[in-house]
């Protein structure tokens, strides 16, 4: 099971500062369950897998996770935008390194596209297939109720001292 990265359904309904913009920095998590006894294997191929993706223009980094004694493992891939990603997504480098892990695998639980709050909200988990985060305008009005009002007294604090020191060396 694939997701194309991209907006999700609900990104129209979202404000605009809540949108990820195209030239924004994406990441893509896979998710997979590796059959008993294939670990090893599986590391190997997700290493050399992730050596190869640092090769394609754009690549920021990524990451290979898992829990000591869990068959779960989650791969990330970070880019600068969009297309960078896409170029990999459709590469065939990345093409010929899938066809590899196939008989290693138990499960795939598939590409999920994480554009930043979403792992604030919600981390991977092995009962599911996908993650599915709230919609970005959700994430955007939750942050802005909890960061705005911090804001506001944060400056109110420091204001009131600020206007202390200024009138004491204004003399």
């Amino acid at each position: 099971m694939t997701m194309p990265p991209g907006p999700g359904p609900c990104d129209a309904e979202a404000p605009a500062a809540a949108r990820p913009a195209a030239h924004d920095p994406v990441t893509v998590l896979y998710s997979r369950r590796v059959k008993p006894g294939r670990e090893a294997d599986f590391e190997a191929w997700a290493h050399g897998i992730v050596a190869a993706a640092r090769q394609f223009p754009g690549h920021l980094g990524a990451s290979v996770l898992d829990a000591p004694g869990s068959r779960e493992y989650h791969i990330l891939f970070s880019f600068d935008d969009r297309r960078s990603l896409r170029a990999w997504l459709d590469s065939e480098e990345r093409r010929r390194w899938l066809a590899r892990v196939g008989e290693l695998l138990e499960a795939d639980r598939g590409l999920q596209q994480l554009t930043g709050l979403e792992t604030w909200f919600k981390l991977p988990d092995g009962n599911v297939p996908t993650m599915k985060p709230p919609p970005r305008w959700k994430m955007w009005l939750v942050s802005m109720v909890a960061v705005y009002p911090l804001v506001l007294a944060f400056q109110a604090h420091c204001c009131r001292g600020w206007r202390g020191c200024h009138s004491r060396s204004g003399r």
